[in-house]
């Protein structure tokens, strides 16, 4: 029970979620949304998703309606990625959910079985109107221990967050405060910080 005690810290290998989803969605979020900024202006005709079984078990939800259940949903996921550019707070709401070229786009979607791929990595072959075929791949999602989320991007979620939260709250002390735990004499200090006053 002792081995590496002082010396090995789990916590380091935890993942950070960058989408507010199924976190074995997010290595095909990192994919569509990559390729979409650079094609969007594209018209996308099929959709194919080729991930481990975990992910058709887990998420293969075409026929959605709430927010709740976006969460859960590849297609919505990759959908509303691919419909709006984004993949954030708004993207996984009721309103999202229903959003006609949202839910249009979900029907373009097929998912794949291939026990050959990690939970955490992807395959995605878009189709485009224009005859072509785009294939998308990534061994390790954003925000896994295999392709960790740098300290801006996991600032960035935290702004995002408490902006959604209550826009007026400054959330700058709050970081520097996180950054220097190590060196703060009283841990309770950095829980203040997210109260508000």
């Amino acid at each position: 029970m002792t081995d590496g005690l002082g010396d090995t810290w789990e916590l380091a290998q935890n993942a950070i979620k960058p989408y507010p989803c199924g976190f074995v969605i997010h290595p095909f979020l990192d994919c569509v949304l990559d390729w979409r900024r650079g094609h969007a202006s594209d018209t996308i005709e099929r959709v194919v998703l080729r991930g481990n079984p975990l992910l058709s078990d887990r998420t293969d939800r075409p026929d959605i309606s709430t927010g709740a259940e976006s969460q859960v949903s590849v297609q919505h996921a990759v959908a509303a990625a691919l419909v709006l550019g984004q993949a954030g707070l708004d993207q996984f709401t009721d309103g999202c959910a229903r959003d006609p070229a949202v839910v249009e786009m979900r029907r373009r979607i097929e998912v794949v079985r291939d026990g050959a791929i990690p939970t955490i990595a992807a395959e995605v072959e878009l189709r485009t109107t224009d005859g072509r075929t785009h294939r998308l791949s990534t061994a390790a999602a954003r925000g896994s221990p295999a392709n960790p989320m740098s300290d801006r991007d996991i600032e960035e979620k935290l702004r995002t967050i408490a902006g959604s939260w209550r826009p007026d709250y400054d959330v700058e002390p709050l970081i520097a405060a996180i950054w220097a735990l190590d060196r703060s004499a009283d841990a309770a200090s950095v829980l203040a910080l997210t109260v508000p006053r």
